[in-house]
Protein backbone atom coordinates (compact mmCIF):
# COMPACT_ATOMS: atom_id res chain seq x y z
CA UNK A 1 0.00 0.00 0.00
CA UNK A 2 2.81 2.36 0.83
CA UNK A 3 4.36 1.79 -2.59
CA UNK A 4 1.08 2.62 -4.30
CA UNK A 5 0.93 5.96 -2.42
CA UNK A 6 4.42 6.92 -3.48
CA UNK A 7 3.60 6.09 -7.08
CA UNK A 8 0.52 8.31 -7.00
CA UNK A 9 2.52 11.27 -5.64
CA UNK A 10 5.17 10.81 -8.33
CA UNK A 11 2.58 10.72 -11.11
CA UNK A 12 0.91 13.88 -9.68
CA UNK A 13 4.21 15.78 -9.60
CA UNK A 14 5.02 14.78 -13.17
CA UNK A 15 1.57 15.89 -14.31
CA UNK A 16 1.97 19.30 -12.65
CA UNK A 17 5.37 19.83 -14.25
CA UNK A 18 4.01 18.82 -17.65
CA UNK A 19 1.11 21.27 -17.39
CA UNK A 20 3.53 24.09 -16.43
CA UNK A 21 5.77 23.31 -19.39
CA UNK A 22 2.77 23.34 -21.75
CA UNK A 23 1.60 26.73 -20.36
CA UNK A 24 5.10 28.23 -20.68
CA UNK A 25 5.44 27.06 -24.27
CA UNK A 26 2.04 28.48 -25.18
CA UNK A 27 2.91 31.86 -23.51
CA UNK A 28 6.17 32.15 -25.43
CA UNK A 29 4.51 31.31 -28.76
CA UNK A 30 1.68 33.78 -28.28
CA UNK A 31 3.67 36.80 -26.93
CA UNK A 32 3.28 40.12 -28.93
CA UNK A 33 6.07 41.04 -31.36
CA UNK A 34 7.52 44.66 -31.16
CA UNK A 35 7.41 46.47 -34.50
CA UNK A 36 10.51 48.50 -35.53
CA UNK A 37 9.42 52.15 -36.06
CA UNK A 38 11.13 54.31 -38.67
CA UNK A 39 13.12 57.16 -37.06
CA UNK A 40 12.42 60.51 -38.69
CA UNK A 41 15.22 63.14 -38.56
CA UNK A 42 13.82 66.57 -37.50
CA UNK A 43 15.17 69.88 -38.83
CA UNK A 44 15.43 72.62 -36.19
CA UNK A 45 13.51 75.83 -36.88
CA UNK A 46 15.71 78.96 -36.83
CA UNK A 47 15.20 82.70 -37.21
CA UNK A 48 17.49 84.52 -39.61
CA UNK A 49 18.37 88.08 -40.54
CA UNK A 50 19.76 89.19 -43.86
CA UNK A 51 23.11 90.94 -43.47
CA UNK A 52 22.95 94.52 -44.80
CA UNK A 53 25.80 96.95 -44.36
CA UNK A 54 24.96 100.45 -43.19
CA UNK A 55 25.86 103.03 -40.55
CA UNK A 56 25.36 102.76 -36.82
CA UNK A 57 25.47 105.59 -34.26
CA UNK A 58 26.73 104.59 -30.85
CA UNK A 59 25.08 105.95 -27.70
CA UNK A 60 26.67 105.59 -24.27
CA UNK A 61 24.58 105.81 -21.11
CA UNK A 62 25.85 107.40 -17.91
CA UNK A 63 24.59 109.10 -14.77
CA UNK A 64 25.61 112.09 -12.70
CA UNK A 65 24.60 115.01 -10.49
CA UNK A 66 23.92 118.59 -11.60
CA UNK A 67 26.14 121.25 -10.02
CA UNK A 68 26.76 124.95 -10.73
CA UNK A 69 29.69 125.87 -12.95
CA UNK A 70 30.37 129.11 -11.03
CA UNK A 71 29.59 130.11 -7.46
CA UNK A 72 30.96 133.32 -5.93
CA UNK A 73 30.76 135.03 -2.56
CA UNK A 74 29.99 138.70 -3.26
CA UNK A 75 31.93 141.02 -0.94
CA UNK A 76 32.06 144.77 -0.42
CA UNK A 77 35.03 146.70 -1.83
CA UNK A 78 34.34 149.92 0.09
CA UNK A 79 32.99 150.64 3.55
CA UNK A 80 29.94 152.64 4.59
CA UNK A 81 26.26 152.42 5.46
CA UNK A 82 23.95 150.36 3.22
CA UNK A 83 21.14 152.58 1.95
CA UNK A 84 19.59 150.29 -0.67
CA UNK A 85 19.20 146.56 -1.33
CA UNK A 86 17.65 144.79 -4.35
CA UNK A 87 14.30 143.13 -3.68
CA UNK A 88 15.54 139.87 -5.27
CA UNK A 89 18.61 139.69 -3.00
CA UNK A 90 17.01 136.86 -1.03
CA UNK A 91 17.63 133.09 -1.18
CA UNK A 92 16.23 131.84 -4.49
CA UNK A 93 16.06 135.31 -6.03
CA UNK A 94 16.82 135.56 -9.75
CA UNK A 95 19.24 138.28 -10.81
CA UNK A 96 20.45 139.56 -14.15
CA UNK A 97 24.02 140.52 -14.91
CA UNK A 98 25.01 144.10 -13.92
CA UNK A 99 21.90 144.64 -11.80
CA UNK A 100 22.56 146.84 -8.76
CA UNK A 101 22.23 144.67 -5.67
CA UNK A 102 23.52 146.87 -2.84
CA UNK A 103 24.05 150.63 -2.60
CA UNK A 104 26.51 152.04 -0.08
CA UNK A 105 26.06 155.70 1.02
CA UNK A 106 28.28 157.55 -1.51
CA UNK A 107 28.44 160.96 0.24
CA UNK A 108 31.96 160.56 1.63
CA UNK A 109 33.27 159.41 -1.74
CA UNK A 110 31.47 162.19 -3.60
CA UNK A 111 33.07 164.78 -1.30
CA UNK A 112 36.52 163.28 -1.84
CA UNK A 113 36.26 163.55 -5.62
CA UNK A 114 36.59 167.40 -5.89
CA UNK A 115 39.66 167.29 -3.66
CA UNK A 116 41.32 164.85 -6.03
CA UNK A 117 40.36 166.99 -9.01
CA UNK A 118 41.89 170.07 -7.31
CA UNK A 119 45.09 168.16 -6.63
CA UNK A 120 45.35 167.30 -10.33
CA UNK A 121 44.81 170.91 -11.34
CA UNK A 122 47.48 172.04 -8.86
CA UNK A 123 49.96 169.45 -10.18
CA UNK A 124 49.29 170.55 -13.78
CA UNK A 125 49.98 174.19 -12.82
CA UNK A 126 53.23 173.32 -11.08
CA UNK A 127 54.34 171.26 -14.07
CA UNK A 128 53.67 174.15 -16.46
CA UNK A 129 55.60 176.54 -14.22
CA UNK A 130 58.53 174.15 -13.98
CA UNK A 131 58.54 173.65 -17.75
CA UNK A 132 58.78 177.42 -18.19
CA UNK A 133 61.65 177.68 -15.69
CA UNK A 134 63.48 174.80 -17.37
CA UNK A 135 63.16 176.44 -20.77
CA UNK A 136 64.47 179.77 -19.41
CA UNK A 137 67.42 178.04 -17.75
CA UNK A 138 68.25 176.30 -21.00
CA UNK A 139 68.33 179.62 -22.89
CA UNK A 140 70.57 181.17 -20.22
CA UNK A 141 72.88 178.18 -20.35
CA UNK A 142 73.17 178.39 -24.13
CA UNK A 143 74.04 182.14 -23.96
CA UNK A 144 77.09 181.41 -21.87
CA UNK A 145 78.60 179.60 -24.86
CA UNK A 146 81.22 177.78 -22.81
CA UNK A 147 80.12 174.45 -21.35
CA UNK A 148 83.27 174.25 -19.23
CA UNK A 149 82.13 177.16 -17.06
CA UNK A 150 79.48 174.88 -15.47
CA UNK A 151 80.56 171.59 -13.96
CA UNK A 152 79.35 168.52 -15.78
CA UNK A 153 77.46 167.16 -12.71
CA UNK A 154 75.76 170.49 -12.22
CA UNK A 155 74.50 170.67 -15.80
CA UNK A 156 71.22 168.82 -14.99
CA UNK A 157 70.57 171.08 -12.02
CA UNK A 158 71.28 174.15 -14.08
CA UNK A 159 68.68 173.04 -16.64
CA UNK A 160 66.24 172.17 -13.74
CA UNK A 161 65.78 168.66 -15.13
CA UNK A 162 65.23 167.03 -11.68
CA UNK A 163 62.64 169.70 -10.84
CA UNK A 164 60.83 168.98 -14.10
CA UNK A 165 60.79 165.24 -13.43
CA UNK A 166 59.45 165.85 -9.93
CA UNK A 167 56.58 167.94 -11.30
CA UNK A 168 55.73 165.26 -13.87
CA UNK A 169 55.71 162.57 -11.17
CA UNK A 170 53.47 164.72 -8.96
CA UNK A 171 50.97 165.05 -11.83
CA UNK A 172 50.91 161.30 -12.41
CA UNK A 173 50.32 160.72 -8.70
CA UNK A 174 47.50 163.25 -8.65
CA UNK A 175 45.85 161.59 -11.66
CA UNK A 176 46.13 158.19 -9.98
CA UNK A 177 44.51 159.58 -6.83
CA UNK A 178 41.68 161.02 -8.95
CA UNK A 179 41.11 157.68 -10.68
CA UNK A 180 41.11 155.93 -7.31
CA UNK A 181 38.52 158.38 -5.98
CA UNK A 182 36.29 157.78 -9.01
CA UNK A 183 36.70 154.02 -8.61
CA UNK A 184 35.81 154.18 -4.91
CA UNK A 185 32.67 156.16 -5.76
CA UNK A 186 31.78 153.62 -8.46
CA UNK A 187 32.23 150.76 -6.01
CA UNK A 188 29.52 152.10 -3.73
CA UNK A 189 27.18 150.39 -6.21
CA UNK A 190 27.57 146.59 -5.91
CA UNK A 191 26.36 144.80 -9.05
CA UNK A 192 25.74 141.20 -10.02
CA UNK A 193 28.75 139.87 -11.98
CA UNK A 194 26.58 137.50 -14.05
CA UNK A 195 23.09 136.05 -14.38
CA UNK A 196 22.59 134.39 -11.04
CA UNK A 197 20.38 132.84 -8.42
CA UNK A 198 20.92 133.90 -4.81
CA UNK A 199 21.94 131.05 -2.54
CA UNK A 200 22.28 133.19 0.57
CA UNK A 201 22.24 136.88 1.51
CA UNK A 202 23.44 138.50 4.74
CA UNK A 203 23.40 142.26 4.09
CA UNK A 204 20.60 144.48 5.38
CA UNK A 205 19.64 148.11 4.76
CA UNK A 206 21.12 150.33 7.48
CA UNK A 207 24.01 148.03 8.24
CA UNK A 208 27.50 149.54 8.27
CA UNK A 209 29.89 147.40 6.28
CA UNK A 210 33.61 147.44 5.69
CA UNK A 211 35.72 146.26 2.74
CA UNK A 212 35.68 142.45 2.29
CA UNK A 213 32.38 142.09 4.19
CA UNK A 214 30.42 139.13 2.66
CA UNK A 215 27.15 140.32 1.19
CA UNK A 216 25.68 137.30 -0.64
CA UNK A 217 26.49 133.99 -2.34
CA UNK A 218 25.53 133.86 -6.01
CA UNK A 219 25.25 130.87 -8.36
CA UNK A 220 25.62 131.31 -12.12
CA UNK A 221 22.47 130.33 -14.01
CA UNK A 222 23.96 130.40 -17.52
CA UNK A 223 25.80 127.10 -17.15
CA UNK A 224 25.59 123.97 -15.04
CA UNK A 225 27.95 121.02 -15.02
CA UNK A 226 27.20 117.32 -14.76
CA UNK A 227 30.11 115.05 -13.88
CA UNK A 228 29.43 111.69 -15.54
CA UNK A 229 31.26 108.39 -15.05
CA UNK A 230 31.74 106.12 -18.08
CA UNK A 231 33.86 102.99 -18.67
CA UNK A 232 37.34 103.81 -19.95
CA UNK A 233 36.74 101.49 -22.93
CA UNK A 234 33.90 103.75 -24.13
CA UNK A 235 36.09 106.85 -24.53
CA UNK A 236 37.26 106.02 -28.12
CA UNK A 237 33.61 106.06 -29.22
CA UNK A 238 32.96 109.57 -27.83
CA UNK A 239 34.03 113.00 -29.08
CA UNK A 240 36.36 114.52 -26.49
CA UNK A 241 36.90 118.24 -27.24
CA UNK A 242 40.42 119.17 -28.32
CA UNK A 243 41.65 122.60 -29.53
CA UNK A 244 38.25 124.24 -29.25
CA UNK A 245 36.25 121.42 -30.83
CA UNK A 246 32.80 120.68 -29.47
CA UNK A 247 32.34 117.40 -27.62
CA UNK A 248 29.68 114.72 -27.91
CA UNK A 249 26.09 115.82 -27.47
CA UNK A 250 24.28 114.70 -24.34
CA UNK A 251 20.58 114.18 -23.74
CA UNK A 252 19.91 114.58 -20.03
CA UNK A 253 16.84 113.42 -18.10
CA UNK A 254 15.87 113.30 -14.44
CA UNK A 255 16.00 110.00 -12.58
CA UNK A 256 13.22 110.99 -10.18
CA UNK A 257 10.57 112.18 -12.63
CA UNK A 258 7.62 109.80 -13.14
CA UNK A 259 7.67 110.84 -16.79
CA UNK A 260 11.31 111.51 -17.84
CA UNK A 261 10.17 112.79 -21.24
CA UNK A 262 8.86 115.96 -19.55
CA UNK A 263 12.22 116.72 -17.95
CA UNK A 264 14.91 116.71 -20.62
CA UNK A 265 17.86 119.03 -21.12
CA UNK A 266 20.57 119.25 -23.76
CA UNK A 267 24.30 119.45 -23.12
CA UNK A 268 27.68 118.53 -24.54
CA UNK A 269 31.00 117.14 -23.32
CA UNK A 270 33.49 119.89 -22.47
CA UNK A 271 36.26 118.10 -20.62
CA UNK A 272 37.78 114.72 -19.80
CA UNK A 273 38.83 114.79 -16.16
CA UNK A 274 42.44 113.84 -15.48
CA UNK A 275 41.66 111.35 -12.70
CA UNK A 276 39.67 108.13 -12.59
CA UNK A 277 36.75 107.59 -10.26
CA UNK A 278 37.95 105.99 -7.05
CA UNK A 279 35.22 103.36 -7.03
CA UNK A 280 34.82 101.36 -10.21
CA UNK A 281 37.89 102.66 -12.06
CA UNK A 282 35.68 104.77 -14.35
CA UNK A 283 36.62 107.78 -16.46
CA UNK A 284 34.94 111.08 -15.60
CA UNK A 285 33.50 113.48 -18.16
CA UNK A 286 32.35 117.05 -17.57
CA UNK A 287 29.06 117.84 -19.32
CA UNK A 288 27.98 121.47 -19.85
CA UNK A 289 24.26 122.34 -19.72
CA UNK A 290 23.36 125.82 -20.93
CA UNK A 291 20.40 127.71 -19.42
CA UNK A 292 19.64 124.83 -17.03
CA UNK A 293 16.96 126.78 -15.16
CA UNK A 294 15.36 127.78 -18.49
CA UNK A 295 15.25 131.43 -17.48
CA UNK A 296 15.33 132.43 -21.15
CA UNK A 297 11.86 130.88 -21.40
CA UNK A 298 10.62 132.64 -18.25
CA UNK A 299 7.00 133.66 -18.74
CA UNK A 300 6.53 131.39 -21.76
CA UNK A 301 3.94 128.61 -21.75
CA UNK A 302 6.54 126.36 -23.37
CA UNK A 303 8.98 126.72 -20.50
CA UNK A 304 10.13 123.30 -19.31
CA UNK A 305 11.02 122.09 -15.85
CA UNK A 306 14.25 123.70 -14.55
CA UNK A 307 17.29 121.58 -13.73
CA UNK A 308 17.96 122.13 -10.04
CA UNK A 309 21.32 121.82 -8.32
CA UNK A 310 21.83 118.34 -6.88
CA UNK A 311 19.41 116.63 -9.28
CA UNK A 312 20.33 113.03 -10.08
CA UNK A 313 20.25 112.70 -13.87
CA UNK A 314 20.72 110.09 -16.58
CA UNK A 315 22.75 110.95 -19.64
CA UNK A 316 22.67 109.58 -23.17
CA UNK A 317 25.91 110.55 -24.88
CA UNK A 318 25.97 110.53 -28.67
CA UNK A 319 29.09 108.78 -29.88
CA UNK A 320 30.73 108.19 -33.22
CA UNK A 321 28.93 106.78 -36.27
CA UNK A 322 30.29 103.45 -37.47
CA UNK A 323 30.32 103.03 -41.27
CA UNK A 324 29.83 99.87 -43.39
CA UNK A 325 28.78 97.66 -40.51
CA UNK A 326 26.13 94.98 -39.98
CA UNK A 327 23.93 95.26 -36.88
CA UNK A 328 22.80 91.98 -35.34
CA UNK A 329 20.94 91.03 -32.19
CA UNK A 330 23.35 90.37 -29.33
CA UNK A 331 22.47 86.67 -29.10
CA UNK A 332 23.44 86.11 -32.75
CA UNK A 333 27.17 86.45 -31.93
CA UNK A 334 28.75 83.68 -29.88
CA UNK A 335 31.26 84.26 -27.11
CA UNK A 336 34.12 83.35 -29.49
CA UNK A 337 33.02 86.05 -32.00
CA UNK A 338 31.44 83.58 -34.42
CA UNK A 339 27.98 83.46 -36.00
CA UNK A 340 25.96 80.74 -37.71
CA UNK A 341 25.14 81.42 -41.37
CA UNK A 342 22.53 79.47 -43.36
CA UNK A 343 24.28 78.48 -46.61
CA UNK A 344 23.01 76.58 -49.68
CA UNK A 345 20.83 73.63 -48.88
CA UNK A 346 19.84 75.29 -45.64
CA UNK A 347 23.00 73.99 -44.01
CA UNK A 348 24.72 75.78 -41.14
CA UNK A 349 28.17 77.29 -41.52
CA UNK A 350 30.21 78.79 -38.70
CA UNK A 351 31.64 82.22 -39.58
CA UNK A 352 34.21 84.21 -37.60
CA UNK A 353 33.43 87.95 -37.51
CA UNK A 354 35.03 91.15 -36.22
CA UNK A 355 32.79 92.84 -33.63
CA UNK A 356 33.49 96.58 -33.18
CA UNK A 357 30.66 97.35 -30.75
CA UNK A 358 28.53 95.21 -28.47
CA UNK A 359 26.03 95.87 -25.74
CA UNK A 360 23.11 94.13 -24.09
CA UNK A 361 20.92 94.42 -27.18
CA UNK A 362 23.11 94.59 -30.26
CA UNK A 363 26.35 93.42 -31.80
CA UNK A 364 27.89 95.52 -34.58
CA UNK A 365 29.99 93.54 -37.06
CA UNK A 366 32.51 95.22 -39.34
CA UNK A 367 34.11 92.24 -41.12
CA UNK A 368 33.25 88.60 -41.81
CA UNK A 369 29.81 88.90 -43.45
CA UNK A 370 28.70 89.62 -47.01
CA UNK A 371 25.53 91.39 -48.09
CA UNK A 372 22.32 89.34 -47.96
CA UNK A 373 23.87 86.42 -46.10
CA UNK A 374 21.31 84.77 -43.82
CA UNK A 375 22.59 85.05 -40.25
CA UNK A 376 20.92 82.94 -37.56
CA UNK A 377 19.56 85.16 -34.79
CA UNK A 378 17.86 82.54 -32.63
CA UNK A 379 19.50 80.16 -30.17
CA UNK A 380 20.32 76.70 -31.59
CA UNK A 381 20.98 73.87 -29.18
CA UNK A 382 23.69 71.38 -30.17
CA UNK A 383 24.36 73.18 -33.44
CA UNK A 384 27.07 71.77 -35.64
CA UNK A 385 28.65 72.47 -39.01
CA UNK A 386 26.53 71.24 -41.90
CA UNK A 387 23.33 70.78 -39.90
CA UNK A 388 20.19 71.17 -42.03
CA UNK A 389 17.72 73.70 -40.61
CA UNK A 390 14.36 75.21 -41.47
CA UNK A 391 13.89 78.95 -41.81
CA UNK A 392 11.15 80.42 -39.67
CA UNK A 393 9.00 82.84 -41.69
CA UNK A 394 8.81 86.43 -40.41
CA UNK A 395 5.72 87.44 -38.39
CA UNK A 396 2.75 88.63 -40.42
CA UNK A 397 2.97 92.31 -41.30
CA UNK A 398 6.62 92.62 -40.29
CA UNK A 399 8.08 91.79 -43.68
CA UNK A 400 11.69 92.31 -44.56
CA UNK A 401 12.09 95.38 -42.41
CA UNK A 402 12.17 93.19 -39.32
CA UNK A 403 15.24 91.32 -40.48
CA UNK A 404 17.48 94.35 -40.01
CA UNK A 405 16.52 94.99 -36.37
CA UNK A 406 17.32 98.49 -35.15
CA UNK A 407 19.63 99.18 -38.08
CA UNK A 408 16.95 99.46 -40.83
CA UNK A 409 19.73 98.71 -43.35
CA UNK A 410 21.01 102.29 -43.29
CA UNK A 411 21.32 103.83 -39.89
CA UNK A 412 21.09 102.16 -36.52
CA UNK A 413 21.31 103.61 -33.05
CA UNK A 414 21.83 101.79 -29.82
CA UNK A 415 22.72 102.65 -26.26
CA UNK A 416 25.09 101.00 -23.87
Amino acid sequence: MRAVGLLRQLLLSVAIIAVAVVVFVMFVKTKPTAQRAEVKQTKPMVQVQAAHKGSYTVYVKASGVAEPARTVVLTAQVGGRVIQRHSQLVPGGVLRAEQELVKVDPIDYELALPQSEAAVAQAQLLLQQEQARSEAAKQDFERLGDDEIVAKNARALALRIPHLRQAQANLRAANSALQRAKLQLQRTSVQSPFNAVVQSATVQVGAVISPQTPLATLMNTDLFWVKASVPVGMLPFLQIPVHGQKGSKACISSTTSPDPSTQKWQGHVVQLMSNLERLGNMAQLLIAVTDPLRLEQLGSKKRGVPLLVGTQVNLKLEGMTLKDVVTLPAQAVQSDNTVWVVASGNRLQRRRVQVVWQDAGSSVVQRGLSDNEQVVTSVIHAAKEGMVVQLQPPPTGQGKASSSGTNDKKTGTKSL
